[in-house]
């Protein structure tokens, strides 16, 4: 709840002062400073917007971002989108996916497909947390799965116990879609369907991704630590900064079926694929 500075930055390329009207709304749970009504932005100049933001308890990452109206001297205006990201401590989970209402059942009811329903946090939850190494940007994923299931190749580890991550980054056309599991040998598995490169340099970028996993049986608890080189992802540690679009589901597999998965953001596992709708991101977390 602690409130921070937030800063925006406008430039003039013009030979003559401009005025800006200002009309700023925040996103559900969030509360505002106060937010000058104008702002003057001298001849091939720049200037800076300064307002203060607290998220309440009641924001969550996925919310919309703040809705920027300007108004120009001429009487036209524009309305600009501003993702919201909330910033989480060393221990706290980006993302803790649980419970029926952030669960995708695939298994359509009949008699006999009990054993398939969702039986809540012990038989699938997740918590999720992203970061950065010095030159790398880092997911994690401590999964509670009661049963650990994964016989499928590479490509289709999305039918069994796996993670399927989207990221949309700034600037790029298309985005990347991946996914990565633990296999029941042990072997950890990595697999993109889409990403912002041609086949024979994404297959270069995935290599200089590392994955690790591990299972405990004793806690029915799967560990994921997936580390991309900024270099092989396409993008900077400045620009992860600033905040990326983010996805990622957990895949359940029990009894040789997909049972369903939990989400972070409809749009991937079922739907349609929207980057403005998912939630705002950043790797800013050192791990």
């Amino acid at each position: 709840n602690r409130a921070t500075e937030q800063q925006l930055r406008f430039t003039n390329p013009t030979d003559r002062e401009i005025v800006l009207q200002i009309s700023l709304v925040a996103p559900a749970g969030v509360k505002l400073g106060a937010v000058p009504e104008k702002i003057k932005i001298p001849a091939k100049s720049d200037a800076q917007l300064h307002f203060a933001a607290a998220a309440t308890d009641s924001f969550a990452t996925g919310s919309a971002g703040f809705l920027l109206q300007l108004g120009l001297p001429d009487g036209s205006n524009g309305t600009f989108g501003i993702p919201a990201v909330l910033s989480r401590g060393a221990k706290e989970p980006d993302f803790e996916l649980s419970g029926k209402n952030r669960y995708h059942r695939l298994i359509p009811d009949a008699p006999g497909h009990e054993k398939y329903y969702y039986q809540g946090p012990d038989d699938l939850s997740a918590k999720i947390f992203l970061g950065r190494t010095r030159d790398s940007a880092v997911i994690e994923a401590i999964v509670r799965d009661d049963i650990h299931e994964q016989k499928q190749i590479a490509r289709d580890l999305w039918k069994g116990d796996s993670l399927q991550i989207q990221l949309a980054l700034p600037g790029k056309e298309r985005i990347w879609q991946f996914g990565c599991a633990r296999s029941e040998a042990g072997n950890p598995m990595l697999f993109a369907w889409i990403s912002p490169f041609d086949e024979a340099k994404t297959k270069q970028s995935l290599a200089k991704f590392k994955l690790t996993t591990s299972r405990d049986e004793a806690t029915k608890t799967t560990k994921y630590r997936l580390v991309m080189p900024f270099s092989a992802l396409g993008t900077s540690g400045a620009e992860l900064d600033r905040g990326v679009r983010f996805n990622l589901i957990v895949n359940d597999s029990d009894f040789g079926a997909r049972e369903g998965f939990l989400f972070v953001a409809p749009g991937l596992g079922v739907g349609d694929f929207a980057a403005p709708l998912l939630p705002a991101a950043t790797f800013q977390r050192k791990m």
